[in-house]
């Protein structure tokens, strides 16, 4: 927009105003522990804490971590039992970007071999509304070292809109141990520029 005013002894100033829109993608980090925002984890099945345990808090866990290379020091930790009760934990996600589609990510902690346990595998089932997405399978190595911040998930076109995320173990003939960090999600961030310009004649 350009605006034309008349100063002292017939100077003419000129206001020029324009804007412009910058957007970028945002990184999200959402720990396994959130109980608020815009994702919010339901571990299953209910009540919870019959099925899961947090991790850092189990005295009984097998699983004995590092809480320090643990994303905010916490996880949550089950275990799958063949012919036992289903586990799982959901949760909705928000894709925000029209063209290209928003990205996830959901980190685990992988154990290897385990003293004194049997189970140490991890093999996992992704689904997005409803339908197959991925699966991931960890065959465990003879190390008794845990590998933290794996990717066992990875989608960079999840498509506009809301969709309902469930993380599942395989329901085989397996002992399946899951240890649940966190996930990454981008969103779309946009901001709104003006410029003010001024030229005088």
């Amino acid at each position: 927009m350009v605006k034309l005013l008349f100063g002292p002894a017939h100077t003419i100033y000129c206001f020029l105003f324009s804007s412009f829109t910058l957007a970028a993608l945002q990184n999200v980090t959402v720990d396994d522990a959130v109980l608020t925002g815009a994702v919010v984890f339901q571990y299953l099945p209910l009540p919870s804490t019959s099925s899961w345990n947090i991790g850092n808090n189990c005295s009984a866990c097998t699983a004995r971590l590092d809480a320090s290379q643990a994303y905010n020091g916490t996880w949550h930790d089950s275990t799958y039992y063949p012919g036992g009760v289903y586990k799982s934990f959901e949760f909705n996600f928000t894709g925000r970007h029209l063209t290209t589609g928003s990205s996830l990510y959901i980190y685990f902690i992988l154990a290897n071999t385990i003293p004194n346990a049997t189970v140490k595998s991890t093999e996992l089932n992704f689904f997005m509304d409803g339908s197959s997405v991925g699966t991931y399978q960890h065959s465990p190595m003879s190390s008794t070292d845990y590998q933290y911040n794996v990717a066992v998930y990875v989608n960079d076109s999840v498509p506009f809109g809301t969709h309902a995320v469930t993380v599942e173990p395989v329901y085989g003939n397996n002992l399946e141990l899951m240890l649940f960090d966190y996930l990454v999600y981008t969103y779309v961030l946009v901001v709104k520029k003006a410029i003010l310009m001024v030229q005088s004649a």
